[in-house]
């Protein structure tokens, strides 16, 4: 493999950046953000969705113009009524998913662990 060439097989597909690179941040909020209200919009953002660690992502700064850009075109497809009513129904699913691994995570009885898998 050539030098400065990235491995295909260790790159993911990612509606976040075009490389399909991991555009993880920082775990503690910027300097900036209590200044702009960031850390207030993270909160009512991402509140409903614990343990997805999805603050990381918004805490990531983008480090070039095509990442911005390839965000831009994935909104603006998202927005797109079909798509948006599919994305719509799946993360519903994986919520109502969620849940049921919740239920089972806090069941006491073995059966009853292994009956709230099986639902899942």
């Amino acid at each position: 493999m050539e030098v400065g060439m990235e491995n295909p097989l260790t790159l993911r597909p990612s509606l976040l950046d075009p490389k399909g690179l991991d555009p993880r941040g920082e775990g503690e909020n910027p300097l900036y953000f209590p200044d702009l209200l960031l850390d207030e919009l993270e909160v009512s953002l991402f509140a409903s969705h614990p343990g997805l660690d999805l603050e990381a992502f918004f805490r990531a700064p983008l480090g070039h113009k095509d990442a911005v850009v390839h965000r831009q075109e994935v909104a603006r497809d998202l927005e797109a009524q079909p798509l948006a009513q599919a994305f719509r129904a799946f993360f519903q699913a994986m919520e109502a998913l969620r849940k049921r691994l919740g239920l089972a995570k806090e069941a006491r009885h073995p059966w009853q662990k292994r009956l709230y898998t099986l639902l899942c």
